[in-house]
């Protein structure tokens, strides 16, 4: 029983939901893995009451970790930002907590809590059907306590290769369960989940029973088939994905040492995309693209922030984990594989809960193997030095985390009354310290001191500037630019804005309005007819056809003006 609970701990920060002002589902997610980790750790200290030790092997994918580690936090080195640089290093101090508390019962474990997982987030699912409970997103009906039913779908993906296990007792549930989850994939419409079930199972299928090579070749035509299929039903999608690919892959060879992973895709994704949308306008037309802050390949994703190194590290890394876990048989290699597909197309590493089983699985695989070893035995004065140096940290990050994020959901509550400012302005400064390089904060920081018409609102946008950028933000700072009289600086981040988002209309009509204030009259109708063809092409919407009418207006005026005035 001690065993079951010991695993079912971390399972359980999937079930948190976001709450308050920010509504952020992915911090929530953060503090209660945070939390379970000392629980998890406090657990198996008093399981083990006097003898408590820690004792794990350095073996050679561990080096590879570490290898990775060294270089995330060379490019973090000079950042303010505890609540999204703590991250990583919980994630290594949790691997190698893991690898201390592996025993060859963890594996049956696992099994048999899984599937009670995946039925609860089904059932939740169900009663967000029936609008019994809400979901916590208001822009989706379904997505259990991710909110977005894409992250569901990727977690609950990974999840299900656990229920592949022929236990006889457990047959008909399992059974359930799977074609449960696979409904509500096609439900969601989520192609990633539907797409790795159907590989996942094959490679079961191809692994575990000895079939004809005649019923593997079908399988795999039906499977090419279905993507096809996939494709078809989302063509847009598919394709906005693949220019994502190709300017990350741009990226990637413009600076192959890499971009540095505090905000590589926070800051810099944006603005490179605008930049490869003006020098490739035809790949750009071809294609649908919008802003995004991932690439959607965490291959890729690497590549980007950490450079060739650290993408070659993570690649030796993963086909050590998939070679060992294939050699010795472990059910651990499918939910392995589930991961690395999801990884092809989706960003897992951004999923709390979904990176804590790749997690728990790499450890549990990497244990199994005595290849490489340094052991190293902690106990007494030195388990406990050892036990410091894994909870400390995590201490640390859980409680600044927390105190930081209050801060800042008080403040951002705070801002939204006049009477309040002034406590808000307040609750900013107690945060800011701890996230000072975190983007979102320092704009929420931003938006109060434009309200209380503050000189300070232009500092902190610029110094938000240096680690985010979307369209609403360079249209914010265009407009701050304006009222400050750098209009060139304005110009030149309603250029940027237009280029990252083909689609919005609002930021094309924003330019339009700037130009015609600063007089460049016939900058103005180039936009303007730009403008009316982008209208023309998107279904009608009232707050457009009041866009229109303005266009049209400035497009009629100019023509009468260019006729008198040649």
């Amino acid at each position: 029983m001690a065993q079951y609970l010991f695993w079912l701990i971390p399972f359980f920060v999937s079930f948190a939901t976001a709450s308050g002002d920010l509504n952020n589902n992915f911090y929530i997610k953060l503090f209660a893995f945070e939390f379970a980790f000392i629980l998890m750790f406090v657990y198996n200290a008093y399981k083990k009451e006097r003898n408590f030790r820690i004792a794990f092997s350095i073996s050679y994918p561990d080096v590879l970790i570490i290898g990775l580690l060294i270089i995330y936090f060379y490019f973090y080195a000079g950042y303010c930002n505890i609540i999204d640089h703590s991250v990583s290093l919980i994630y290594l101090l949790f691997y190698f907590f893991i690898r201390s508390n592996f025993d060859n019962k963890s594996v049956d474990a696992l099994i048999k809590i899984v599937p009670l997982i995946i039925a609860s987030h089904l059932l939740i699912c169900l009663l967000q059907y029936f609008r019994i409970i809400p979901n916590y997103s208001i822009y989706f009906e379904v997505g259990s306590t991710f909110g977005n039913p894409d992250m569901l779908s990727a977690y609950l993906a990974v999840l299900l290769p656990f229920c592949y296990t022929g236990n006889r007792k457990w047959i008909f549930f399992q059974v359930s369960i799977v074609g449960l989850t696979v409904f509500l994939f096609f439900y969601l419409q989520a192609r990633t989940a539907i797409v790795t079930t159907a590989i996942v199972l094959l490679l079961y299928y191809a692994r575990t029973r000895h079939i004809h090579k005649m019923y593997i070749i079908l399988g795999i035509s039906v499977l090419v088939i279905g993507v096809a299929f996939l494709i078809y039903w989302h063509e847009i999608s598919v394709l906005g994905r693949l220019y994502i690919w190709i300017v990350s892959l741009a990226m990637f060879v413009s600076k192959p040492l890499g971009w540095g992973p505090p905000y590589a895709f926070d800051k810099y994704y944006p603005e490179y995309q605008s930049v490869f949308t003006t020098e490739h306008p035809e790949l750009a037309n071809a294609l649908n693209y919008d802003i995004v802050h991932s690439s959607y390949n965490e291959f890729l994703n690497i590549a980007v922030t950490i450079g060739l190194i650290g993408l070659i590290l993570y690649v030796l890394f993963v086909a050590y984990i998939l070679k060992t876990s294939y050699k010795t048989k472990s059910l651990l290699f499918f939910p392995l594989c589930a991961f690395q597909i999801v990884s092809l197309s989706y960003f897992p590493f951004k999923i709390i809960p979904l990176t804590i089983v790749y997690v728990i699985c790499c450890s549990i695989v990497v244990s199994t193997n005595n290849v490489y070893k340094i052991h190293l035995v902690g106990s007494g004065i030195r388990g406990k030095f050892f036990a410091s140096c894994i909870i400390i940290p995590v201490l640390f990050c859980f409680l600044f985390s927390m105190l930081s994020f209050n801060y800042w959901e008080k403040a951002v509550k705070q801002s939204r009354e006049i009477e309040t400012y002034n406590e808000a302005c307040e609750s900013f400064n107690c945060g800011y310290p701890f996230l000072k390089d975190n983007g979102r904060f320092l704009i929420s920081f931003a938006e109060l001191k434009y309200k209380m018409n503050r000189d300070s609102t232009l500092l902190l946008m610029e110094q938000a500037a240096k680690c985010f950028s979307d369209v609403a933000f360079c249209n914010n700072l265009a407009i701050i630019y304006e009222d400050v009289g750098r209009i060139d600086d304005a110009k030149m981040k309603y250029k940027i804005a237009v280029n990252m988002s083909h689609s919005n209309i609002d930021i094309y009509y924003a330019q339009m309005q700037f130009l015609q204030r600063i007089g460049d009259v016939d900058e103005a109708y180039q936009v303007a007819v730009l403008l009316a063809k982008k209208i023309g092409n998107t279904p009608s919407r009232v707050e457009h056809k009041l866009i229109l009418e303005r266009v049209n207006k400035l497009i009629s005026s100019y023509s009468v003006v260019r006729k008198a005035f040649p």
